[in-house]
């Protein structure tokens, strides 16, 4: 099996400033403000879902008698969004090219 974990971050305060000069990326995490909350780009803003998965794969391989073989593969995939919460009273969210929610 391979499995692939989304680990988010739990950030928690009065009151949150996030500023960059770059992009801010927000994914599968958890941003809380018991007041004001400030996030301010000058490149893109992404608050985006995280994502768990899991990949479970299986061979058969079965004798036919004289050498022969017959072989199959069952593969199951899953997957699970972790939403991100950006929570305040007051949220203003700025950037000065594209903001993805």
């Amino acid at each position: 099996d391979e499995k692939k974990t989304n680990v988010g971050s739990n950030l928690k305060a009065k009151d949150i400033s996030l500023t960059s000069l770059g992009n801010i990326g927000i994914t599968g995490s958890n941003v809380v403000a018991d007041n004001k909350m400030n996030i301010g780009a000058k490149g893109d803003i992404a608050i985006v879902a995280g994502k768990d998965s899991i990949l479970h794969e299986e061979k058969h391989s079965k004798s036919k008698g004289f050498g022969r073989s017959e072989s199959s593969t069952d593969i199951a995939y899953a997957t699970h969004n972790v939403a991100s919460n950006v929570i305040g009273d007051k949220v203003n969210i700025t950037s000065e090219k594209n903001i993805s929610l």
